[in-house]
């Protein structure tokens, strides 16, 4: 090779050499494959060959300029260069190296090495993606004469150091079996290695610039790189020792003496070699253990793959943060030194955070930045081998989003799991359709768990993972509980449940008609039902409602009409993060499975205000439960809180009453639900209210399935209370808005995997942070997501140290403060609505709002002062200790309310 291609440079601050960087990323991706590997019959030097020629059209002239001292000792040795130029429409900062690299290796895979023209373009296409815009296109130079007689050579010189020092074998596909899954692969494959090998504080490169030779270069590049990623741990985990075919008390043997049915039912199916990898939808109550069986089934498909790792899905932050602390437990038992990783907005305040500073090259700020938070553990719980998180991380691999094949990457390592997956809207639905096609296509395994899963939504997700819906069994539809497998083949099979009498369940109902939203009233319901004991949950439906609810509760207990109870708390999304964190803790420890009124940590007489928060994710248990209407899946949902543990019943009030679900309907003559018609279809809330009208009593579980499809089939029922034009009026409406948000949805999603092309649109745009600002380029996974991520600051050295984050002199090396500062500043955020933060003037002696930089990018600062911040219009938002944060508006309409931040993130 000349010693001009030797002093090419890839990287110039620190300085590093292109072949060595080729090199580099070629052994990060070897010791990456092992974990996120095969391509298909690809051989492991030819992936690593393709990983390592991702930057080969970095030896170009209008790459080798871009660094002005760097090009001249170029020119030095007699290679010419293009004027340097500084404008922003130069052709220097126009050109992209990656698309460069493309069209090259386009006419060099076939000529040099025989490739069809079909295989070619599905690598080069994920080369052409690796900065995460699959569109990138490079400046087309006219002097194509100097490109053949001085670069091209140059390049195929990098190209043969390479081959020379990886020696693969020989390999010409024409065409991969599967061109849409191999390509997603590849992209994240070089991607990752990439960023890797691009870090100097991760992967010291510097430390191997003594191996002039490139083969002695590579071997230590290799061990460094094993190094690297096995302190990452993104290198194989060790897999636990299970037989083939494990029974349930191989993974659980607490539970080895009394499995719940379903886990009967799923080590039956296992045992007999039935439950093969694939889909797998577990249909039974709350509390019928189907964590615990998910768990089980995928130890039993990773056993067979020979993989490790699940990702947890959850709806919410909070049901995210209970899982990560069940399966954190799991995980000390079973696999001591693994531990999970928590990904979701809030995730510092569980996990450690270790932001990095990357190389620099030229024109990828925006890069480099991704690439840091990548190396987040709150990002890393993607690649990591066990995660648990927000289902939105997932569903963001099914998006257009920068870097979106990184998260496909991830999850094709281990087993994805959903929770709740009846609780998605029809955007997220959409979204996680698309998902499940790409995770047939990468043979991701997938199980879904739900109590309420209706049969329309089955068939959409069965349909989606490539089963044949047709062949499901009418009859089976009628069953509950419920296993389902959808092979990868495609073959559905359904295994009914056997049902446990001990756990059949009469759960009394009582209907509220026009409590809806009489706020007086609904507290002194909630005062009458604990005055001579108990405790009692009252479910709002909004923020401002269990705002407002719990002040009438304080306003009448000033009136000395009731004796106060014990405890009356608030519990919303909406308070700081410390606040809330503190808040969820005391909840638990009041009203959970281990607080009785013997032992004196149960109240004796309580009532707790919440929201949304309450309904999936916290272990509570409460003797009286009343509820603002809702979906009825959602209100069977909440029922789960109701009477949930028998060991509190002997101190139960009322106890020959029996558990009684109480719903605030609105008036019988006006079906109008307020503010609750924000929040949830009003075809649904008349659906439902049609579907417990006159009843006074649910039989459980023998009537979940006939609920959910009185609400959700496609047969009207007929109703007393409401009319059958009420419910189509309200169906042709929603059936438009749902149109609309698969639409929306639709727009940003990935297509259709295909098994003989691979070819993604053009991305130049990040995905946002949760929470966060998000333009029609940013993709958000919740339709109608109106919240920014918000750091609400009272303390000045921590406003001064949020506004550090924007330091432009420091530019890309800027390092983020201590962990400790980094969680006293994540203390404060909370999720709030965007009209509250639209461009409002400060009044005189308040800052104005400011966005945050760096580590806090996709963070809105709000600078309080005396716990407030105020507007020049007159509008407030208050820090409250016991409400949390609340909104004064202006003397103009209130934009309305919203459901909790808790339910959308």
């Amino acid at each position: 090779m000349t010693s001009i291609a030797y002093k090419l440079w890839a990287k110039s601050d620190p300085y590093h050499p292109l072949w060595c960087h080729l090199l580099d990323v070629a052994a990060v991706a070897k010791a990456l494959l092992p974990r996120f590997g095969p391509l298909e019959e690809m051989p492991t030097e030819w992936a690593c060959y393709l990983c390592a020629l991702h930057d080969i059209g970095k030896a170009d002239p209008w790459f080798q300029n871009k660094d002005a001292t760097l090009a001249e000792a170029l020119a030095q040795l007699g290679l010419k260069l293009p004027e340097r130029l500084d404008t922003t429409s130069s052709s220097m900062l126009r050109f992209r190296h990656e698309a460069r690299s493309q069209g090259w290796l386009l006419d060099y895979l076939p000529a040099q090495h025989g490739w069809g023209k079909s295989a070619a373009r599905v690598a080069v296409h994920a080369i052409n993606g690796h900065h995460g815009n699959f569109g990138a296109d490079c400046y087309k130079e006219s002097d194509w004469p100097v490109q053949y007689a001085t670069w091209n050579p140059m390049r195929e010189q990098l190209a043969q150091l390479v081959w020379d020092a990886l020696q693969p074998p020989p390999y010409a596909p024409q065409k991969f079996d599967h061109a849409g899954a191999l390509g997603v692969t590849l992209s994240g494959l070089i991607i990752l290695a990439d960023w890797i090998a691009s870090n100097d504080s991760v992967y010291p490169y510097s430390d191997l610039h003594g191996h002039d030779d490139p083969k002695a270069y590579f071997a230590a590049a290799q061990a460094q790189a094993r190094a690297v990623v096995h302190k990452m741990k993104l290198d194989t985990p060790a897999a636990r020792q299970l037989a083939p075919q494990p029974r349930f008390g191989d993974v659980w043997p607490d539970l080895a003496d009394s499995p719940r049915p379903s886990q009967s039912a799923l080590e039956s199916e296992v045992l007999a070699g039935r439950a093969m990898p694939g889909l797998a939808i577990i249909e039974a109550q709350m509390g019928e253990g189907k964590t615990e069986g998910a768990i089980y089934l995928s130890e039993c498909w990773n056993a067979q793959r020979g993989v490790q790792g699940i990702y947890f899905g959850l709806p919410t932050q909070a049901t995210s943060n209970q899982m990560h602390g069940r399966y954190a437990k799991y995980l000390r038992v079973r696999r001591p030194g693994a531990s999970p990783r928590l990904v979701h907005g809030m995730a510092w305040l569980v996990d450690d955070v270790a932001p990095a500073t990357t190389a620099q090259t030229y024109g990828d700020t925006e890069d480099r930045l991704l690439s840091r938070e990548w190396f987040r553990p709150l990002r890393r719980a993607l690649l990591a081998p066990d995660g648990v998180g927000t289902i939105d991380q997932a569903l963001l691999a099914a998006l257009h989003v920068k870097f979106g094949t990184l998260r496909l990457l991830g999850l094709r390592a281990k087993v994805l799991v959903i929770d709740e997956a009846h609780a998605y809207d029809q955007y997220m639905t959409t979204i996680l359709e698309q998902l499940l096609k790409w995770c047939r296509a990468l043979e991701i395994p997938v199980i879904l768990l739900s109590a309420t899963l209706s049969a329309q939504q089955k068939e959409r997700l069965v349909g989606a993972y490539g089963g044949d819906v047709k062949a499901l069994a009418a009859s089976a539809e009628a069953d509950y509980p419920l296993l389902t497998f959808v092979a990868l083949d495609g073959t559905p099979r359904t295994v009914p449940i056997q049902r446990d009498p001990s756990q059949a369940r009469e759960l009394g109902l009582k209907l509220h008609y026009g409590l809806l939203d009489d706020t007086a009233q609904i507290a002194r319901q909630a005062l009458e039902r604990v005055a001579d004991g108990g405790c009692a949950c009252l479910l709002m439906n909004t923020v401002k409602g269990a705002q407002q609810v719990y002040e009438a509760i304080a306003d009448l207990l000033k009136t000395n009409e009731f004796a106060a109870p014990d405890v009356v708390a608030l519990l919303h999304a909406r308070f700081r993060a410390q606040r809330r964190q503190e808040i969820e803790k005391r909840v638990t420890a009041l009203f959970g499975k281990d607080a009785t009124v013997d032992n004196g940590q149960r109240p004796r007489r309580a009532i707790l205000v919440a929201t949304q928060v309450v309904e999936q994710s916290l272990d509570v248990d409460f003797d009286f439960f009343l509820t603002q209407i809702a979906p009825v899946d959602l209100l069977l949902q909440r029922s789960g809180r109701l009477w949930r543990h028998h060991k509190h019943d002997a101190a139960r009030p009322a106890l020959d009453a029996g558990p009684v679900l109480e719903v605030l309907l609105p008036a019988a003559a006006s079906l109008k639900f307020g503010v609750s018609e924000k929040i949830y279809a009003r075809v649904v809330l008349l659906r439902t209210l049609a579907a417990l009208h006159g009843r006074t009593v649910l039989h459980l579980p023998d009537q979940f399935r006939p609920l959910i499809e009185a609400v959700y089939g496609e047969a009207i029922p007929e109703s007393e209370i409401v009319p059958r034009s009420e419910i189509e009026a309200a169906a042709h409406a929603w059936q438009t808005e749902q149109a609309a948000a698969r639409t929306a949805a639709n727009v940003n999603l990935l297509p259709d995997p295909h098994p003989r092309e691979f070819h993604f649109v053009g991305r130049d745009k990040a995905e946002a942070e949760e929470g966060a600002a998000k333009d029609y380029l940013r993709i958000s996974t919740r339709l109608g997501d109106d919240s920014r991520a918000a750091l609400v600051l009272s303390d000045k050295r921590l406003i001064a140290l949020a506004r550090s984050s924007a330091d432009e002199n420091k530019g890309h090396k800027l390092k983020p403060p201590p962990r400790r500062r980094l969680r006293r500043l994540f203390n404060h955020k909370v999720n709030l609505p965007k009209w509250w933060l639209q461009a409002a003037e400060p009044a005189t002696g308040f800052e104005p709002f400011f966005e945050g930089q760096n580590w806090l990018r996709g963070h809105i600062i709000v600078p309080l002062r005396g716990g407030e911040w105020q507007a020049a219009n007159g509008a407030v938002i208050r820090d409250d200790a016991k409400l949390g944060l609340t909104y004064t508006p202006a003397a103009i309409a209130d934009k309305g309310e919203e459901a909790d931040a808790g339910i959308i993130g």
